[in-house]
């Protein structure tokens, strides 16, 4: 048996019988099977006698077996492409979910995205199917407040340092922050899925005085990072306040009990329920990065839950 590997992009687990014996000197090849490794196709070729063909018969020498294995790549066809995939489907504005809790399956959420919103429903449609690996596998779902529940998104957009992503959109919001602003659909009916892409909470800046050279001097420090366009949220109850930040790009239309089933899971309460919140009030108010901190950990959940799968349905 002999193992090799020949370049040969997107061929995904082939394998097939070649009748050849008659090109390897009477010893028959039984199997060439190829399945995909990285870029590369692991090809593996195995040549044995058969019971009662003549045993003078040559057995093949490495070079004819691996002359054999790249005869078969050749002419294989591509698997089909992330483009292909999506015509297949009946229309591609159906998505669906698959939420883990506490590692173990909770359901599925299917998702109908809305046409009209053209970067927002083929950019959120990317990071369900995890297009080229960027995707929503394994986040998590990170805040469960009054009016909606939030999955965190995504870190980076890409895996390359050097390459542009594969996401609809890419790295910038800008379309979407015009989608936003045309905006039509309100936050008005439970199930709405919408893209988190404003956020004045997230990003804050704060004054202080440092010395500098024998003087004071006033730094701004910034805190926190801008929403990168990955965070949803599924809507719970109406909440006219989230219209001017969130783009409204699909709705619920199944797993409506698992949705139901995250928003019964145990959260942290913020401190405005605790016998501290004056405390923290004033903290708050001077800037205090403790509370910013704390504040952040407010509707967390206590349980992990987790998208551990998403495609089209």
């Amino acid at each position: 048996q002999y193992t090799t590997r020949l370049k040969e992009p997107s061929v995904m687990q082939l394998q097939s019988r070649v009748p050849v014996a008659q090109k390897l000197k009477g010893a028959p090849v039984h199997r060439v099977g190829r399945s995909i490794v990285g870029r590369s196709h692991l090809v593996q070729c195995s040549a044995q006698k058969e019971i009662g063909s003549d045993a003078t018969a040559p057995v093949p020498s490495r070079r004819e077996l691996l002359a054999l294995a790249a005869a078969t790549v050749v002419g294989v066809s591509a698997a089909p492409s992330y483009a292909d995939e999506v015509a297949s489907t009946s229309s591609g504005n159906r998505v669906y979910l698959e939420v883990k809790l506490e590692g173990k399956p909770l359901g599925k959420v299917v998702i109908e995205l809305f046409d009209d919103v053209t970067t927002g429903s083929a950019r959120f449609r990317d990071l369900v199917v995890g297009k080229q690996g960027v995707g929503y596998r394994l986040s998590r779902f990170d805040g469960i407040f009054p009016t909606y529940l939030r999955c965190e998104g995504v870190k980076s957009l890409s895996y390359s340092a050097t390459a542009e992503s594969p996401i609809t959109g890419g790295d910038s919001v800008d379309a979407l922050e015009q989608e936003l602003a045309s905006q039509s659909r309100q936050h008005d009916t439970p199930g709405l899925v919408s893209l988190v892409v404003r956020d004045e909470d997230s990003v804050r800046t704060k004054e202080r005085l440092i010395a500098r050279d024998g003087k004071l001097v006033t730094v701004v420090d910034t805190i926190g990072e801008a929403p990168n366009g990955t965070t949803f949220t599924i809507l719970r109850k109406p909440d006219a306040e989230l219209n001017a930040s969130h783009l409204i790009v699909g709705r619920v239309v199944g797993g409506q009990d698992v949705v139901d089933a995250i928003a019964a899971q145990p959260f942290a309460k913020p401190r405005d329920e605790y016998y501290d919140s004056p405390f923290f009030n004033v903290a708050k108010a001077m800037g205090d990065k403790r509370a910013d901190v704390a504040e952040k950990g407010f509707y967390r959940p206590l349980k992990r839950i987790l998208v551990t799968k998403g495609g089209l349905a």
